[in-house]
């Protein structure tokens, strides 16, 4: 049986892999500034905006991409020139009837690619669950992005 492991056990767990984690962090890659913003824990409260401008190295006028684990920030990274958001939260509904739920609270960008000008969200459905161990509606997925 899954069970959350937290975000601190999460990243335990990872300190031996290949993997860089962006702790409200921004890396460079090609040109591409990347920022990772940690998500608040749960009854947290942390502007994304703050911690955005508190990156010292983020220059809006350069291409990048926002990890940012909800699509509930959408008008706060446009408004912070952000070109691409990665998001997932969502789960895409899961369970019948949520997907209508989902919908309400996040609009568009609920689930999949939306976009709004010079601004695009994916919304990934993700590969788990969350609460029931089951999916009666959509589907899991594993996104690859390729950049030309």
């Amino acid at each position: 049986m899954n069970t959350y492991l937290g975000t601190a056990n999460a990243q335990l767990a990872l300190k031996d892999a290949p993997v860089k984690i962006l702790n409200d962090e921004l890396i460079n890659i090609d040109g591409m500034q990347i920022l990772g913003i940690s998500y608040p824990e749960r009854g947290g409260e942390e502007s994304l905006a703050q911690k955005i401008k508190a990156l010292k190295d983020f220059d809006f006028r350069k291409p990048n991409i926002l990890l940012y684990h909800s699509p509930s920030v959408v008008k706060e990274a446009k408004d912070l020139g952000i070109n691409l958001q990665l998001a997932g939260h969502t789960h895409g509904g899961q369970i019948f009837p949520f997907q209508s739920i989902t919908y309400l609270i996040f609009g568009k960008y609920h689930s999949g690619l939306s976009q709004d000008g010079d601004f695009s969200i994916y919304t990934s459905v993700g590969t788990g669950t969350w609460g029931p161990m089951m999916r009666t509606s959509g589907r899991s997925e594993i996104v690859v992005l390729s950049f030309k």
